[in-house]
């Protein structure tokens, strides 16, 4: 058995002086993992850090085996970010919550499109925060939990939906949510409109990283007793410091 496919390293575990148990998420085949063993020499170690985009070649002799993994490095993402601590939690929660929240061996190539697109805005110092929502949103789907955000779960209607239900996911408008505004989520426009990520408001980002969030805990998270990454937390308090400081 044998692939070759675009892949982002997720984690790293040393196996051996040398050696290292790699998990990947890769676009054609999904979550796996296999033992590179030359992770940990000179030559190889910065190839093999959580966050980079790599071209991986997994082998093993029946499919069920672990395997072993040769990776050419594409883009060099951990060191791109290593000085900046938004960014470097932003792909460290990337990589967590490919890691926690995807089946073995099950392919999303639309969602690894995303998480690559996403890791490659955040390396080069774009504006990816609406983004990185955005792909949180695309976790929650792919977990077969999408919020509903076209209509209004109250009255139907289309327009004006600037809240979404806690309990079930769905969108309320303004006329609907307004006697129970403080019991409500926030919906973010450019979570339904197109708009650039440079225009988007502190207050919409912050409002995104509290719905996906909250659904991500509730829906993904707490069912199996698990937490979100820590480095959420990290992500959540620089991005409050770096919007507000804009």
């Amino acid at each position: 058995m044998q692939w070759t496919d675009r892949a982002l390293i997720l984690s790293v575990r040393k196996y051996s002086e040398h050696a290292g148990i790699i998990r990947l998420y890769s676009r054609e085949h999904g979550l796996y993992g296999g033992m590179a063993r030359a992770a940990f020499t000179r030559k190889q170690r910065g190839t093999f850090q959580p966050g980079n985009l790599v071209e991986a070649t997994w082998k093993a002799r029946l499919a069920e085996h672990m395997g072993s993994l040769q990776c050419d490095l594409e883009q060099p993402v951990a060191a791109l970010v290593m000085q900046d601590a938004l960014s470097l939690a932003a792909v460290s929660t990337v990589c967590g919550l490919l890691a926690d929240t995807q089946n073995e061996r099950e392919a999303h190539p639309e969602l690894y499109d995303r998480a690559e697109a996403l890791v490659k805005h955040i390396a080069a110092g774009h504006a990816w925060l609406p983004y990185y929502i955005k792909f949180e949103l695309d976790i929650l789907i792919t977990s077969g939990f999408g919020l509903d955000l076209d209509v209004c779960a109250a009255s139907g209607r289309k327009d004006e939906l600037i809240y979404v239900s806690p309990r079930s996911g769905r969108a309320v408008c303004a006329e609907e949510g307004a006697p129970y505004k403080d019991k409500l989520l926030g919906l973010p426009v450019f979570i339904r409109e197109r708009v650039p990520a440079e225009e988007v408001s502190a207050v919409d980002i912050e409002a995104g990283l509290r719905l996906s969030g909250y659904f991500l805990d509730k829906w993904v998270y707490m069912p199996h007793a698990k937490r979100l990454p820590a480095t959420r937390d990290t992500l959540v308090r620089h991005s409050h410091q770096a919007v507000n400081a804009a």
